[in-house]
């Protein structure tokens, strides 16, 4: 029988990094489906269910400019990166142009998004068990 580790940091978090590029290339697609599906997803995912804090950024980003009335694309967003000084935490303007060479389908967002809150959710499941895992590691939770 193999040794369980003595902790939980160690095992890689569930995330798909395709599925967060994909949809977030698709958001920046501009045009009006890409608008279309900023505005189905921004009620299904919360920008903390990407797992890189530069995808939240670009993602929150995105969410900024629909909520202001502004077109999204790649222009605007780079441009709002910028003035918001993000521009680097968001991987730079490569990054960015980047998400768009995946040839992200707006089509197919909402297996993107069930993807990413399937994998965000795996991640919160773990929290909470890596927490329990840690009490009773240290030996300082109650069972009744």
């Amino acid at each position: 029988m193999k040794a369980a580790p003595n902790s939980l940091a160690a095992v890689s978090q569930p995330h798909s990094l395709e599925a967060e590029r994909a949809a977030l290339g698709a958001l920046l697609l501009g045009g009006e489906a890409s608008r279309t599906a900023i505005s189905s997803t921004i009620g299904a995912l919360p920008t903390e269910d990407f797992y890189l804090v530069k995808h939240q950024v670009i993602y929150g980003a995105i969410r900024e400019l629909y909520e202001k009335g502004e077109q999204v694309d790649l222009v605007t967003m780079h441009n709002h990166l910028e003035r918001m000084e993000k521009l680097e935490a968001a991987g730079g303007r490569a990054y960015l142009a980047g998400l768009l060479d995946d040839i992200p389908l707006v089509s197919n967002m909402e297996e993107y998004v069930k993807i990413i809150s399937a994998k965000a959710s795996m991640r919160r499941v773990m929290d909470v068990g890596s927490g329990l895992y840690g009490k009773a590691a240290q030996d300082s939770m109650e069972v009744e």
